[in-house]
């Protein structure tokens, strides 16, 4: 099954812009404003003019004087963020003459300023391949049921020698539509609709959650989440994100969702399912051939009079090789603001620079 790369993506569209609604909570999130709003913890960062994805507005750069970590962070208020929800913290990273072990990670604080009491952590470091293009990294985090007041954002990168160069932009901090993506109070808030599924320490983002399905007689493992889009920030389009591994068989493994237009995703269905399906890595997190980690992603766009939106992991019935075992990992559902302009809907083309005939 064809897999869709993200980082293949932003380097061959055209029309890309910000989707009306993205608010993200952190400042000066695309390095438009230079490194406004942004600390140098460590290594010496400069703000890089003409360069970034998916514009040319900026991007936070640094080259490293030898080995050594360098890390840019950033303390924004999210007491805003209602407690059992969860955020989702993603960048996007090129590594130019070297693979580095690149690094994004929350810490949630019980005070302003993050200051007070250290109440939740969590963080993706993976080898970031040395390819010349952007990649996207991203981990989750869940709010405590009592909230936070504070939440500080790290960007690094470990160097191996003097001379390496890395460049991060388009850096955000939402609020998933998705709880418990991370599995860290077990599987609530899930729904076990076939399968065998259970909670085991496991995943890519730390601390280690996951959830590890063993598919059932007919070849069918399915796990899913129901959201009320009305409880959440309003946007055109939504980006979907989740981590796949395979344990004992390369089963084709489905990542979709359906809009519906009642509260509960049991009314009339809106639309068919947006899906992405790839056959998930034997014993190894869904990753590229040099090693590099990518997410599965495809845009969600909500129909008019959507009111639910049902979110799920999935092998259909005769599809998986029964007794199997998969986990996934690291769901999110956030504002996406990587998209077309216009998709032709508004039944021209006249946002698109080139066209034949």
């Amino acid at each position: 099954m064809r897999r869709l790369l993200l980082p293949v993506l932003a380097c061959t569209l055209l029309q890309l812009a910000a989707v009306p609604g993205d608010a993200t909570l952190l400042r000066n999130p695309d390095f438009s404003a230079q490194l406004t709003s942004w600390t140098q913890e460590s290594g010496a960062w400069v703000h890089n003019l003409g360069d970034g994805i998916p514009g040319p507005g900026g991007t936070a750069g640094t080259t490293s004087a030898g080995a050594g970590t360098a890390a840019l962070t950033q303390c924004v208020d999210v007491s805003s963020v209602p407690g059992g929800s969860d955020l989702a913290l993603r960048a996007w990273v090129i590594t130019v003459g070297h693979s580095s072990l690149s690094e994004v990670e929350i810490e949630l604080f019980s005070a302003a300023a993050c200051g007070g009491s250290l109440l939740a952590a969590a963080s993706d470091p993976y080898q970031t391949p040395d390819a010349a293009q952007w990649n996207l990294t991203y981990t989750t985090i869940g709010v405590p049921a009592g909230g936070a007041a504070s939440a500080r954002v790290r960007l690094a990168i470990t160097n191996g020698a003097g001379g390496e160069q890395t460049r991060f932009d388009a850096v955000r901090l939402d609020r998933s539509l998705i709880s418990n993506g991370h599995f860290t109070t077990n599987l609530a808030g899930w729904t076990q609709n076939s399968g065998t599924w259970t909670r085991v320490a496991d995943g890519l983002s730390t601390p280690p959650g996951a959830a590890r399905a063993v598919v059932a007689g007919d070849g069918s493992a399915f796990l899913s989440q129901c959201v009320l889009l009305a409880d959440h920030q309003a946007s055109v389009a939504y980006l979907p994100l989740v981590r796949m591994k395979a344990e004992t068989a390369l089963d084709n493994t489905i990542l979709s969702f359906l809009f519906f237009d009642d509260t509960a995703c049991a009314g009339n269905l809106l639309s068919g399912p947006g899906l992405i399906a790839s056959n998930t890595q034997l014993n190894a997190w869904e990753t590229f051939a040099s090693g590099l980690f990518v997410p599965f992603a495809v845009a969600a766009f909500p129909p008019d009079g959507a009111q639910s939106v049902a979110i799920f992991v999935a092998l259909n019935p005769g599809q998986g090789t029964a007794g199997a075992v998969f986990l996934a990992d690291d769901f999110a559902f956030v504002p996406s603001d990587f998209l077309f302009t216009d998709g032709v809907e508004s039944g021209d083309t006249s946002a698109w620079s080139q066209t034949t005939p």
